[in-house]
């Protein structure tokens, strides 16, 4: 792997990482939002986008950990 690659390989993890804390700063106020709210068609669209960040962080844990395997490699 070049160092170009494995510069950009850096950068996309870095970015990957700020948007897994940005995501789970979203779900922890969407949790908040949940435990307050009264509504219960409120409450099931919060659960609704708690399950799609659910599915999206796993995601988003996949290609992180790809991308920390190929810089393993690459460092031999």
């Amino acid at each position: 792997m070049s160092p170009c690659d494995r510069a950009e390989d850096r950068r996309e993890l870095a970015r990957l990482l700020k948007g897994r804390a940005e995501m789970e700063a979203d779900a922890m106020a969407l949790e908040a939002e949940f435990g307050t709210t009264r509504s219960a068609r409120r409450r099931s669209a919060i659960n609704d986008d708690l399950y799609l960040l659910m599915l999206m962080r796993v995601s988003l844990d996949w290609k992180i950990e790809v991308i920390k395997a190929r810089l393993r490699q690459a460092r031999g």
